[in-house]
């Protein structure tokens, strides 16, 4: 939690799922996949993303933006 605040006001926008569920988990899944492709259709100046986690139920995610011809940067870690 040590990076929040920087992460923050450099206007990252943190999607974070609690442990104690799954569907809660897929809410926020769901809701990071429409937002990325949300982010590269409407603003086409973006041409990098970056996903930190270690799930890969985002990989058709990466693949759709990586289509769309935007870089992925994946951040991923046994902590994740």
């Amino acid at each position: 939690h040590r990076h929040r605040r920087k992460l923050m006001e450099q206007g990252i926008e943190l999607v974070e799922t609690p442990v104690f569920g799954p569907v809660i988990k897929n809410s926020a899944d769901i809701r990071i996949v429409l937002d990325g492709i949300d982010v590269a259709s409407s603003h086409p100046h973006i041409d990098t993303f970056c996903l930190v986690s270690g799930d890969s139920d985002f990989l058709p995610l990466i693949k759709r933006l990586q289509l769309l011809g935007k870089n992925v940067i994946v951040i991923a870690g046994q902590k994740f």
